[in-house]
């Protein structure tokens, strides 16, 4: 640890005697003063040895139980309420960008056509006029509908109350005109009456490990349940709706926007957000078919694009 020298002044004591180096601190001690250091090093040695024992505990503690420690609880928080966030604001961003197609669309169908008419288009004019008297039969149609709607479900700001909603989702009628909503920010399915103020909680909304995220749900009326696309989980579920503790898990590891059911042949329509696709389920199967998309994401016509709501008419389409 030390060396003697001649004849030097301690670094303790500023008394000129015989000292010895230390190599670590590169000081000088006398005798006296030497030992002493040597306890003091010996001291801060068994305090870093104590500290290394109790970080090695700790750390054996946490890979027994890695789910148990508040900060992975307080990590994992963090994750759902980003991905929460980065949804909403994802489907922000989409709903805003329709809008726009859809009012430049609307700005180029009013805007006035430059039209000639030339020698023998007798039959083109004829045409035209069937075209021109069938659209004011549909615009007839429609002059019947209201110009307001009225609320049937929320309508009372933001909130996890039962007359509130939190960034709805998908939403299906059911035969007796009750409407069932997948109510995403608040992790739950409600059912809403005909002119009734409130929901009522069908599924979800106690737990956070029950929904999280869900985007759509329809009803499947064979086995009186819900089908419901629980998005940030990455299942689709059925909800048994005389025996909720009851679930079943149909299809693991996708993140689903909608859902569509084929009442006749008992398929299930799948949209996968991530995959951009569209699958053809029976229960039981493994795989599924792919019925739409498939081939990557882009905007060929055998292609998808981040898809969301799907619909399936009669003809199976």
């Amino acid at each position: 640890m030390a060396t003697a020298n001649s004849t030097v002044q301690c670094s303790i004591c500023n008394k000129e005697n015989t000292t010895y180096l230390c190599r670590g601190c590169s000081k000088d001690y006398c005798f006296h003063h030497l030992k002493e250091h040597r306890q003091n090093l010996h001291k801060e040695l068994d305090g870093i040895i104590s500290d290394h024992q109790q970080l090695q505990q700790r750390i054996n503690q946490q890979k027994q139980n890695p789910h148990n420690s508040s900060l992975i609880k307080e990590i994992n928080q963090w994750e759902t309420n980003a991905i929460e966030k980065i949804l909403q604001t994802a489907q922000q961003c989409r709903e805003t960008h329709l809008q726009l197609k859809l009012t430049q669309i609307t700005e180029e169908f009013l805007l006035p056509t430059n039209i000639s008419i030339q020698q023998g288009s007798q039959e083109f004019i004829n045409k035209i006029s069937v075209i021109s008297s069938l659209e004011q039969v549909v615009k007839a149609k429609f002059n019947k509908w209201k110009q307001y709607g009225i609320i049937i479900g929320g309508g009372n700001g933001q909130g996890n109350q039962t007359n509130q909603l939190f960034c709805p989702e998908g939403i299906v009628i059911d035969h007796q005109n009750n409407i069932f909503i997948a109510d995403f920010g608040n992790n739950r399915i409600v059912e809403w009456k005909s002119h009734s103020n409130n929901g009522q909680i069908i599924a979800g909304g106690n737990r956070n490990d029950q929904l999280r995220g869900p985007r759509d749900v329809i009803v499947d009326t064979t086995t009186n349940s819900l089908i419901i696309s629980d998005s940030l989980n990455r299942r689709i579920i059925r909800w048994f709706r005389q025996n909720q503790i009851k679930q079943q898990i149909l299809i693991s590891d996708i993140v689903c926007f909608g859902l569509a059911i084929d009442k006749k042949n008992r398929f299930i329509y799948v949209s996968d957000w991530e995959k951009h696709e569209v699958r053809r389920w029976k229960e039981g199967d493994e795989r599924g078919t792919i019925v739409a998309g498939g081939h990557g994401k882009g905007d060929r016509f055998n292609q998808l694009d981040h898809p969301t709501f799907i619909f399936v008419d009669k003809d199976d389409s």
